[in-house]
């Protein structure tokens, strides 16, 4: 035991220190596990940082909340525990920060304080589908189990906007998945397995593959491609200043206006029995052509 916002150093007089704090006598204790990649380890002073940091991020004040960290344990990697209440000395209590993009975003946070990569091998949270499938669907690695993997995949790389495109976004994934829209009713959208015709229905799945979750992640497709469209038109229109429109213009016209003028031909008969023929002084003048 390292570091904490109580006065005890012994590990066993801290945790009699935060058992009034247990249910029922009071809301309860989280405990959150932190680890360094292998062969990387931080100093005491840097994981009280970090333990502060994902304490005050995680909807848990440090310098109002009862809690320790211990750790540092000869095992593969550096990592440290830590042990809160939920709830303030004070009794006050706290809601704790789980939703997926809230831990994504503490996540992220702590490796960008550290210096460390961002965590690619998870997907943006927003376009993240949860298949709410039984552990032995799972386990068995079914169809239905990739069917999730398969449009996050798809949502991922091809921002599709709609069916169609989905679709084709699958496919291109070499996914066995398509989504089909009902004849009766356009709005209504329907997984099928394209080897072995199997329909699934949505709400076997959970609301995460409802008709509505998938149309409104097409919206997000769509404000995601207008949005790097305007990206792209702002650095295209760093480079063209506004002055230089007019001009374009200004010089077609001038063009335009100067071509007429060189091709306009002298009103005269032609002389009986010759074909008319004009000479340079005859179309353009006797000073040549004009500029």
């Amino acid at each position: 035991m390292f570091t904490g916002s109580i006065s005890e150093t012994d590990p066993v007089r801290a945790v009699a220190a935060l058992r009034s704090f247990e249910v029922p006598q009071g809301d309860g204790l989280v405990h959150f596990t932190l680890s360094m990649p292998e062969g990387q380890s931080l100093s005491l002073s840097d994981w009280h940082e970090v333990a502060v940091r994902v304490l005050d991020k995680s909807g848990l004040p440090s310098e109002l909340v009862p809690w320790f960290a211990w750790g540092r344990e000869e095992t593969s990697c550096d990592h440290v525990h830590i042990v809160s209440a939920l709830e303030t000395f004070s009794r006050r209590p706290l809601a704790l920060k789980t939703s997926l993009a809230a831990t994504d975003a503490l996540e992220r946070d702590i490796l960008n304080f550290l210096g460390l990569p961002d965590p690619d091998w998870q997907p943006n949270p927003k376009r993240t589908l949860m298949a709410n499938l039984k552990k032995s669907e799972r386990a068995a690695g079914g169809s239905k189990a990739t069917l999730a993997d398969d449009l996050n995949r798809a949502f991922e790389c091809g921002l599709p906007s709609s069916v169609r495109g989905l679709s084709d976004a699958l496919a291109a994934s070499g996914s066995d998945w398509c989504i089909e829209a009902s004849i009766v009713n356009e709005d209504y959208l329907t997984p099928r397995h394209l080897v072995t015709g199997e329909r699934v229905n949505p709400k076997d799945l959970g609301t995460g593959f409802s008709s509505l979750s998938l149309h409104a992640r097409f919206i997000f497709a769509a404000a995601v491609r207008v949005a790097r469209a305007a990206q792209t038109l702002r650095a295209l229109a760093a480079y063209i200043h506004p002055i230089n429109i007019p001009k374009l213009k200004r010089y077609t016209n001038e063009y335009d206006q100067t071509r007429r003028r060189s091709l306009e031909v002298p009103d005269r008969p032609p002389e009986a029995g010759r074909p008319q023929t004009l000479s340079a002084t005859d179309a353009f003048g006797a000073d040549g052509p004009r500029p």
